[in-house]
């Protein structure tokens, strides 16, 4: 096994070989004549692009190939050829690279409608890097927020079945960190778990936003989450590209990061063991309803805390 070393352009006075990956995360909010426009305009400057919300179904999604002759596609839809659409579809996303990178590309794909992953490794599996790219569920209600953490689970089994790779997570998170709510804590404390890094924070960071309301409003709501030693080393730039040709009220988040790549061995991880509720069918669910019940009714608690016999009115007595 192998792993990724990855460094600074210059070091210690010394020019080493990198190759500068340009990853772009945009969300289209649709697929008309002047969107695929701009995004040939952006193919032209990145290497692999995260695009969200294109609006195509299954049978229409060969169109992301024309694009650029340069790039390869892969993608799922927010909905099947046999679906009746109305209003906005609830997935959408597509991951494109560029053909001569100096990568095998190995497309992974999941149940979800809001998750693609695409596997990149290097010559003589010297480099192998992960990149999944989501498109989150807006925090509405409290169903939402459970499609929420069902889908960072679906991402969490993503990362466990590739223990070896490096992580490159991005995309449409429609999470703000301005915000105390709580999909931003969950994704805050899954990134914490996971020994993930979002880029935003990262001092070569300069995003001031991705997302207008009318040019009134302003948020966050895309964002590159990465491993470790990519956030320690790798990290050139993330910055967002506000352009007049734009014309979705999101902008494009791009993050540039110069590898090194040399053979070593992999460490041994050590792996906690956790659920994987995008695996879980009607019967796992049942089970574990059972397991919580007879836990929580074992639990034994004194009965001054159930009389609240000091408590008058929400007052000590």
């Amino acid at each position: 096994m192998y792993e990724i070393m990855l460094e600074l352009l210059m070091m210690d006075n010394m020019v080493v070989e990198n190759e500068m990956i340009r990853f772009v995360s945009y969300n289209g909010r649709g697929f008309n004549v002047d969107k695929q426009k701009y995004v040939q305009k952006m193919l032209r400057d990145c290497d692999i692009m995260l695009l969200q919300e294109h609006w195509l179904s299954d049978s229409q999604l060969s169109v992301l190939d024309t694009l650029s002759p340069d790039h390869a596609s892969v993608a799922v839809s927010g909905f099947g050829n046999n679906s009746v659409l109305t209003g906005r579809p609830y997935g959408d996303c597509a991951i494109l690279w560029r053909k001569n990178i100096s990568f095998t590309a190995s497309p992974i794909t999941s149940n979800s409608r809001r998750i693609y992953a695409v596997l990149f490794c290097g010559a003589g599996v010297r480099f192998v890097c992960l990149c999944i790219h989501v498109y989150m569920p807006y925090e509405s209600d409290f169903s939402s927020t459970e499609e929420f953490q069902f889908q960072l689970s679906a991402v969490d089994t993503i990362i466990s079945q590739h223990q070896d790779a490096h992580i490159i997570l991005g995309g449409d998170f429609n999470v703000a960190f301005s915000r105390n709510w709580t999909n931003t804590k969950i994704l805050d404390d899954y990134c914490e778990q996971a020994g993930l890094y979002l880029v935003f924070r990262h001092s070569n960071s300069t995003i001031d936003y991705t997302h207008h309301f009318n040019m009134k409003h302003f948020s966050r709501l895309d964002h590159f989450v990465v491993s470790e030693r990519l956030y320690q080393a790798s990290v050139c730039k993330q910055f967002v590209i506000h352009d007049v040709d734009n014309t979705s009220d999101r902008d494009p988040l791009c993050l540039h990061l110069a590898l090194r790549v040399e053979q070593m061995k992999l460490c041994s991880r050590v792996v906690r063991p956790k659920p994987s509720w995008d695996k879980a069918n009607d019967t796992h669910i049942v089970e574990y309803k059972k397991v919580l019940s007879s836990k929580l009714n074992s639990i034994k608690l004194p009965h001054s805390a159930l009389w609240c016999s000091n408590v008058c009115y929400g007052r000590p007595i």
